[in-house]
């Protein structure tokens, strides 16, 4: 496969994979998405949780990036320039605008440190469990979700009670 998949490929492939192979062989066209790393949870287009195993034991990536051999060596240089270029556009971005700050404007009535510590807790729980897909992790992901939900609902009633409240002193 040396030529047609770069080092970050996929183990197992099914018929449609072999396919796929066979056909950039026979046409001398590469794999791209193989070529650089991905993250873990980037890898793949979809997946499904068993509870009994306590992992990901369906997987599988549809989203294929398949060039010329030609035009391998333009398309990696390509990538590469762009990246440059929409890096140095976001930093430039950010400095722009960083040295600004909005005082005021806006606030989201119901965000309180109770909201903001509980999503961060949810996000700290996500993070975990992509970093290591396992029951434990999954199941303390869910709970931080189901109790970030349930602090933000509360949080979002408060405010129209107080507005009700107002309304009937002013009735």
């Amino acid at each position: 496969m040396q030529g047609v998949m770069g080092a970050f490929g996929i183990g197992d492939r099914n018929a449609d994979g072999v396919f796929l192979t066979d056909f950039c062989l026979r046409n001398q066209m590469s794999i791209m998405n193989t070529y650089y790393e991905h993250q873990e949870s980037h890898k793949w287009s979809w997946y499904r949780w068993n509870s009994e195993v306590g992992n990901y034991t369906e997987k599988s990536m549809i989203d294929f990036f398949v060039t010329d051999k030609k035009l391998f060596r333009d398309v990696k240089s390509l990538l590469e320039i762009e990246w440059e270029n929409l890096k140095s556009k976001g930093i430039e971005g950010a400095k722009q605008v960083i040295h600004t700050k909005k005082i005021g404007g806006k606030k989201t009535i119901w965000w309180t440190e109770d909201v903001k510590e509980a999503i961060k807790r949810k996000n700290t729980s996500f993070r975990k469990w992509m970093q290591r897909r396992n029951m434990n992790t999954r199941t303390a992901y869910v709970e931080a979700r189901n109790e970030a939900e349930r602090i933000k609902r509360e949080a979002k009633k408060q405010p129209w009670e107080k507005l009700g409240d107002e309304l009937e002193r002013d009735i």
